[in-house]
């Protein structure tokens, strides 16, 4: 389960558990499948163990904590691509930032502040839209 794996995750002494952990985490959450369950999101077409945004937020923030940015990346760039009405949490994306600074890839940074920007932008004109029409 992936509390289980969060466990090991959170328990691993060496780099080699920490690597299994993430492989454990990366299967429950169905990353780099694409589509509506890329990130394990809860979708009616998904099938399988299916996670709230709120869970798929913390599980970014624990990865991305531990160094396994690449899974935290995936997970937050699928969470900005689902078109959730909504943006990530502050907690999440600043987790998966301060590890891309730590870790000198601020080419990776820009990159990923582009995409909430570019998200955050989506939804305000979705809003707004909405806005208008129900007028």
């Amino acid at each position: 389960s992936l509390v289980d794996a969060l466990y090991l995750l959170v328990n691993s002494k060496h780099q080699k558990e920490t690597i299994d952990a993430g492989k454990r985490i990366q299967v429950l959450m169905r990353v780099g499948r694409g589509g509506a369950a890329a990130a394990g999101v809860a979708s009616a077409s998904s099938g399988g163990a299916d996670f709230s945004v709120e869970v798929v937020e913390r599980v970014i923030k624990a990865t991305s904590m531990v160094g396994l940015i690449s899974l935290s990346l995936d997970l937050l760039t699928s969470l900005l691509r689902e078109g959730c009405d909504t943006l990530p949490s502050a907690m999440c994306y600043t987790a998966v930032l301060n590890a891309l600074r730590k870790n000198g890839r601020i080419d990776r940074l820009e990159e990923t502040l582009t995409e909430l920007a570019n998200a955050s932008r989506r939804i305000r004109r979705k809003y707004a839209q909405e806005g208008v029409q129900s007028m």
